[in-house]
């Protein structure tokens, strides 16, 4: 989970820059959501190669813990967004209002697998 608190801090540091830079925060954060998950699904011996798409590690992780399901929806949306993202020369509102919620997504995921991953709870 370090992985996933490390490319969120970058991620949070990109929008805090001035200006902010929207692009490398995009990856920031869609680096934590694989992080996260890869962490997610390696406690449940589940994990996948190294390489896997994003979209799959998701599938995947809510199909081992449907507790996800809602936090990866909302990631999802952002993945889906990403390669829109990149094109802009200029990021629009939406594009910039998408990156930041972005992060807030990528928190709330890594707070729920850091949750489910507590030494108290024990993988199936």
């Amino acid at each position: 989970m370090h992985e996933a608190r490390s490319h969120l801090g970058r991620a949070r540091d990109r929008l805090s820059a001035s200006p902010p830079a929207y692009a490398d925060a995009l990856d920031a954060v869609l680096a934590s959501f694989r992080a996260s998950l890869l962490a997610h699904l390696a406690w449940f011996g589940a994990a996948p190669e190294a390489d896997a798409l994003l979209t799959a590690l998701a599938e995947r992780s809510v199909r081992c813990d449907s507790v996800l399901k809602t936090a990866v929806r909302r990631a999802m949306h952002l993945v889906d967004r990403a390669p829109g993202i990149r094109k802009a020369t200029r990021p629009s509102v939406h594009d910039r209002e998408d990156v930041e919620t972005g992060w807030h997504t990528a928190r709330n995921l890594l707070q729920t697998v850091e949750g489910r991953l507590t030494p108290n709870r024990r993988s199936p």
